[in-house]
Formats: C-alpha cells, structure tokens, sequence
C-alpha cells in the first residue's frame, strides 16, 4: 500500500481530530464528575471543623509559597518530603487506631453542601494543624523549611486544604467504583487498596498493546509513503554573510547555553540538599546565614524546573529559525521588530518570574500576577506567563514566515516544521483556562494538558522531524525512510502522546475512565520509540560515525533518540501500568523517568541543534577535545546520576509502598535511612559530572556566537582537530 503525500497528511489531520474529540470528551466528563467541595465541614458529633473559605485559602497558601516543592499533593510535586495527603491520613489512622481505621469511609457523609466526618478527624486535624506550625513557622531544617514560611494563620489553612485532599481520597464516588481517587494513596489500613477497575485495566492494557503493536509494525512494514523532495545537503559553515534573524537566534542560542548552566547548578545545589539539608559544606554557617532563608530551597527548586523548560525550548525555537533560513527561508522587513519585541518581552517576563517567585516564596508579596501561583513547572505569576506566551506567539509568527517563503519542493517537510512550532505555543495557552482560585482538580487538570501535549506529544513529535532532516541531509537515509518514519511513527505518537496524557490523572480526583484511556496509550508510546531508536542505530550501523564537522551533533541526536528509549520508553513502561504506578506514583522512579526523557532525550536534541547552527555560523577555532568531553560527560553523568541513585532509591520507596503504606514511602524517616542517605549522596558524582559538562559546552558556544555576530572574519574550513 502506498500513500501520498496528500494522504500522509489526512493521515496526521485525522489522528489530531480524533485525539481532539477523544480529548473533549473526556474534558466535558471530567468537569461534570469534579470532586465535591461542601460548604462547611463537621464531625458527626456537631462540630464545626473548617468551611470551604478555608480550604480555598489553604490552596492559595500552597500555591503562594511554592509549598508544591517541599512535598506532593495526590502524589504531584516535589518527590523528596512528605506526600501532605497521605502524612493526613496516617495522622487520622494514627488517632482512630487500626480497627476503627478501615471503617472510616462508611462513616462519612454528604448532606447536601454539609460533609460530616467521623468525631476523631477533630483531633487528627488538631494534630496535623500543630504539625504545621511547627514545621512552617519554627521550620524544619530536615525537611529544608526555612522559619517563618508560613504564618500561624496561613498554616491552619493550609490543614484545611490538605484535610480537603484527604476527605476526596476516602469519599466513595457515587457509582461505587473506589473513591475519587481511584483509592489512592495506597493506605490499607484506611481500606485504601487498588480497585478493580485498577486491576483490570493492568492486565487488559497488557492485551491492547500487544494487539496494537502487532498491527502497527505490519502497518509500517507493508505502507509506503509518497517520499518527500530531495533536501538541500547539509553545509558545513555559512557561505554568506549573517542576516539579523540569524544573528538573533545565535545570540538566544548562546543565552539559552547559559541558563543550561544555571539550570545544572541549581539542579545540583538541590542534589546536595537532599544529601545534606542542614548547609552547604559548611559554607553559609561560616558565614553566619541560613542557607534556607538566602536561597530557599523551593525557590531552588522551580528555579531548577523552569529554566530546563527555558532553555529547551529557547534552543529547539531559535535553532528551528537559523535553520528554515538555511534551507531557503527569506527575512522579511517587518521581521526586525517583531523579533525584537518578542525577545524583549520574553527577557522581561523570565526575570520578571524569578523575581517574582523569589518574592512569594519570601512573603514578600500575595500578588498572583506578579508572584507564584504554585503548580510544578507552572509556577510563574499569570502576568509574566502572558508576556511569555505573547513572546513565544510572536516568535512563532516570524517562524512560520520564514518557513513558509522557503521553496515549494521543500513545503511538506517546512509544513510539518510550522505546525509543530505553533503547537508549542499553543499548548502553553492552555495554563489560561483556570484562575489560581480555580477547583484544584481543575487546575491540575490543565497543567497536565501543557506539560505533557509538550513532552509526550509535541516535543516527540518535533526529535522525528529534526532527526529525519538531519540524516536526510546527511545522505544517511533514503527520503522514502525520512517520509515513512515521519508520517507513519508521527501519526503513532501523536495519536498515543495526546491521549496518555490520561496517565496523569489517575489518582488526582478525575474520572475512572482515565484508567484506561491512559493505561493503553501510554504503554503504546514505546512503540514508535524502539521505531526511533532502531532508524538512528540502523543509520549508524550502516554509515559509522560521520566524518565531518556534524559528528558532534549527529553524536547529540543518536543520544538523544537512545536516551528517549530509555527514559521515555523501558523507564516510562515501567511504571505506567496502573496497579505499577498505583504504588509507584510520585516516588523516585518518576524523577528518572523525567531526567532520562527530559534531559537525554529533548536537551540532547537541543545541544546537537545547538551546535551544528552555531558551528555553521562560526566554523574554526573551536576544540574538539572540550566539546567531546562535554558531550561524554553529560551522558555518564546522566546514567550515573540514574544508575547508582535515584532508581535504587525509588526502587526502595516502591517496595516500602507496597510492603507497608504510602505514608511510609514518603515520609522523612524513609529518607534518613542509612541506604537512602547513601545512595542520595551517590547522586553527587553524576551531577557534578553534568554541571562540569555543561559549563564546557557553554565556554564553546558562547564566545563563538559573540565572534561570529560582532562580524569576525570567517576562515575558510580547516581540518577538524
């Protein structure tokens, strides 16, 4: 069978609809079957415990103060400390004692806006609510809290939130099926275990995937594709002198390098304090100040979070333009201005988010446009994200321009280019469709719509096609392989990357139904990565290590598809079983998962894009050695950081959760095992290594992007070193 390109086409435009219906759909139910918030909670001896003002108020306070970092709600957050919902159900187990424990779901009740609970959450709140203020406002120097992060006020609503969390994890959903957290935490004692449908959805989306996988590979055995126009050959250095635009996006290439370093050196400092949280070797003692009031650790931590998304997508968007203006792209004169508007407002509105989570974190301000509003990855005040996606829509803009004025022979590969680029930012409009005092539910929801569309769909979309035209251009494939693997695995991963966005939402209060949607397609996701990692083995097994000056960058992108494998593929497959990650949600295995796939698969990506655009601009003088290294030392420290840390660690956390209780495998005394203390310490050597790594590759590019845009005489090619 063979398809045109016309075909091709429908082909991708159909799964985009499909998946969008699917999509809607589900959106639609899970906004009808949201977790109830009473007006006003009592025990069922008449006691008034707190009202929905203060659950309301409580979120504010955890998202205000970037609380998200210091543990989990649900499992979401930060994986070293406490998960707040489970620590409040061990409390109210704790205070009714075992055998009272498990019935404590058939004592609860909702009348009408009125939630009655059993006459000892009085005191397990009372409990929780002392544990709080002491933790928060006298700080807790083993858990990295600072004094005075919270207020005694702040810290009572906080318990009325996270008791709120608790009473959804327990209350029956109305069709009987487990509670609305599909059961989760695991916590047996409550008579929290997997549900049925838990069970049966592991054991039939083993069925469905082997089923689909079967179909899929005689799919792309037996179809052929109409094969794309011929690509202009890989140059190795530029021919005529820089336009603006190319000067610009080297210029946010070279900035984006330096906010990697920034990133690595934040993600180290918080290595160190999960080894060691009471200083940093000895360094802020010696001078008198607490490490945790100067640099907080969860300001250190979004800090470390949003600067990878910064500077991934800041490489792979300027990189993507030098490139469209390459391969036959014309500037335009209105494309001056608006590339420097969209950059302005992009600078002011990632400044303007440090600064202003530094300040929320602080008390500084309550301001939720200006401050934090708290959830992982989307943490940034809602004025600077509108400048951010005013700037990434803007830039978009002069991107499909660009594209779109290159030479119709190329259109189709250009279109797809376009398409992915828009995809970006539409994605990021989707953190607009809540306010910070939205249902909790609803907010997590639609953070899970932006991070995962971008990583398991977009991103993965954009490494086939940047890799498809990289070895096209190489003259390593054929164009009948580019076209197929293009069409036919980009059909596959968006069809299984939009939908297993539902893996997200298994234990977070949605709809059982996400059992399934998720379970299925996000096992199916490793299928067109072992496709992916099998074409760039197969190219090098076939054409070696490449000869010329892009050796580095194709050294990049065969990384990049076998780190996707690993960390997306067997890591992601691992734990994306439902009764696996029932259990294994939110513990150390997630952090590896994130790491291999994030870091190895789209910052490689970036770093090979990165460098074959500013080695095109600036082609002599560069060292070999130092770049070599770099690249070798950002691998071995990944897979040490991986190996001899955070998947031991997180193996033990899944056996303490199923052994014992959830409560248990994120709880502090799980940390301040001697093993787990150790093999937190282990992580230093991988960091160090990637910090190491990524400064080399920095001190490259850097001075060559400024010597190539102040206007330095460029060589003729010289033999690479």
């Amino acid at each position: 069978m063979r398809l045109t390109l016309q075909q091709a086409n429908g082909l991708l435009a159909s799964v985009i609809v499909v998946s969008g219906i699917v999509l809607f759909w589900c959106t639609v139910e899970t906004y009808r079957q949201l977790p109830p918030l009473p007006d006003t909670f009592f025990t069922d001896d008449g006691k008034r415990l707190f009202a929905a003002t203060d659950i309301k108020a409580g979120q504010r306070v955890f998202q205000l103060r970037n609380l998200m970092s210091f543990g989990t709600i649900f499992g979401n957050g930060s994986y070293f400390g406490p998960d707040f919902t489970a620590e409040y159900l061990a409390e109210l187990r704790d205070t009714m004692g075992t055998k009272r424990a498990v019935s404590v779901r058939e004592r609860l009740k909702l009348q009408g806006n009125k939630a009655v609970v059993p006459s000892e959450w009085m005191k397990a709140h009372q409990r929780i609510v002392a544990l709080y203020r002491d933790r928060f406002v006298n700080g807790d120097r083993r858990l990295g809290i600072a004094s005075h992060t919270l207020t005694l006020d702040e810290a009572e609503k906080l318990a009325a939130f996270v008791a709120w969390t608790a009473w959804v994890s327990l209350l029956p959903r109305p069709n009987g099926n487990g509670s609305y957290t599909n059961n989760f935490p695991p916590m047996p004692d409550l008579g929290l275990t997997p549900t049925p449908k838990v069970m049966a959805w592991t054991a039939w989306t083993v069925g469905w995937v082997l089923l689909i996988a079967l179909l899929a590979f005689i799919a792309y055995r037996f179809v052929q594709v109409e094969p794309i126009p011929q690509l202009p050959p890989l140059r190795e250095h530029a021919e005529t002198p820089l336009n603006f635009l190319q000067k610009v996006t080297l210029l946010l290439l070279a900035g984006c390098a330096l906010v990697f370093v920034l990133q690595t050196l934040a993600g180290g400092y918080l290595a160190n304090a999960y080894a060691s949280r009471e200083d940093f070797y000895g360094i802020f003692s010696r001078l008198g100040l607490e490490r945790m009031a100067i640099l907080p650790f969860q300001f250190v931590r979004t800090v470390h979070t949003a600067t990878a998304v910064i500077w991934v997508v800041g490489m792979w968007m300027s990189a993507s333009l030098y490139i469209a203006l390459l391969i036959g792209g014309k500037e335009q004169n209105w494309h001056r201005p608006i590339a420097y508007l969209s950059i302005s407002i992009l600078t002011i509105s990632i400044v303007g988010t440090l600064i202003g989570l530094y300040a929320s974190v602080k008390g500084w301000t309550s301001s939720p446009l200006l401050g934090s509003e708290g959830t992982e990855y989307l943490e940034m005040g809602r004025l600077w994200r509108s400048g951010i996606a005013l700037g990434f829509t803007m830039w978009t803009i002069v991107l499909a321009s660009v594209l779109q004025s290159a030479r119709e022979q190329w259109r189709p590969l250009l279109n797809l280019l376009t398409i992915n680029g828009a995809g970006i930012t539409a994605a990021f409009f989707a953190s607009f469709f809540y306010r910070p005092d939205s249902h909790w539910v609803v907010i997590d929801f639609w953070r899970w719509w932006v991070v995962h569309h971008w990583v398991e769909g977009i991103f993965a979309f954009f490494q086939l096609l940047v890799l498809g035209w990289f070895f096209a251009g190489l003259k390593l494939v054929s164009n009948e392989e580019v076209t197929k693997s293009l069409y036919l695995e980009g059909a596959f991963v968006l069809l299984a990357g939009f939908l297993a966005v539902g893996h997200h939402f298994w234990w977070v209060g949605e709809p059982s139904f996400w059992l399934g949607i998720g379970g299925v397609f996000s096992t199916l996701e490793v299928i067109p990565l072992f496709l992916l990692l099998s074409t760039a083995l197969r190219t090098l097994q076939v054409s070696g290590m490449v000869k010329t000056v892009h050796r580095l960058p194709f050294a990049y992108f065969v990384a990049s598809a076998l780190w996707q494998f690993i960390g997306s593929g067997v890591l992601g497959l691992l734990i994306n079983l439902p009764v696996i990650n029932y259990y294994e949600h939110g513990t150390y295995l997630t952090v590896a998962h994130g790491h291999g796939s994030f870091l190895g698969a789209f910052g490689f990506l970036a770093l090979g894009m990165t460098l074959y655009a500013v080695r095109h601009a600036h082609h002599d003088g560069w060292s070999e050695k130092r770049l070599w290294a770099s690249f070798w030392m950002l691998n071995i420290g990944l897979a040490l950081m991986l190996a001899l840390s955070v998947i031991p660690v997180g193996v033990l956390q899944l056996m303490e959760a199923i052994a014992l209780d959830y409560a248990s495998a994120r709880a502090l005394s799980f940390y301040e095992q001697p093993v787990v203390h150790w093999l937190n310490k282990l992580r230093l050597p991988g960091d160090a290594l990637i910090i190491v790594g990524a400064v080399l590759f920095a001190a490259e590019v850097v001075p060559k992007v400024v010597s190539a845009v102040m206007g330095a005489r460029r060589q003729a090619a010289v033999p690479v070193r």
